[in-house]
């Protein structure tokens, strides 16, 4: 495998972007943001996000909302509208319905509930996830003195 160097202009200079060092992509009309693991560090590039997500490796960025893409070596949780990182805790970006599907496809799940599933069945579980389920009403307890002697 070939390692791939990506460089963008900055100040009339090439400035290399360290791939395994991105956690995130954000995106801000023909601009995205390349966010390093330290929070203080990122590169803002005149590119789109579906430009940059074309060049990078496929298997290495995920999107996970119109304006997002996550390394996927980078996720922490993953949760039904959210996503948060080891390396910046307080950070959650927004995970939109249908690029949680795609995101749950892309990660390997350990389930057993799972295994031998058809997508059909998956997408269903999903489906099924999503409403809230009705508190079920608690037993009556008969009171000790009711009880048969």
């Amino acid at each position: 495998m070939t390692k791939q160097h990506f460089f963008y202009r900055k100040k009339g200079c090439l400035k290399k972007i360290d791939i395994n060092e991105i956690i995130y992509l954000a995106a801000d009309n023909n601009y995205t943001t390349f966010q390093e693991k330290d929070k203080k560090k990122f590169h803002y590039v005149r590119i789109t996000l579906d430009a940059a997500l074309s060049l990078l490796p496929e298997n290495k960025f995920q999107r996970i909302h119109r304006s997002y893409a996550v390394s996927l070596d980078y996720i922490d949780v993953v949760k039904r509208d959210i996503v948060k990182f080891k390396s910046i805790p307080d950070l959650e970006l927004p995970i939109s319905r249908q690029y949680y599907v795609q995101l749950t496809r892309e990660v390997v799940i350990l389930d057993t509930a799972a295994i031998g599933q058809t997508e059909e069945a998956a997408e269903a579980i999903v489906t099924v996830e999503t409403k809230e389920a009705k508190p079920s009403p608690k037993p009556l307890r008969a009171a000790k003195s009711q009880l048969p002697k």
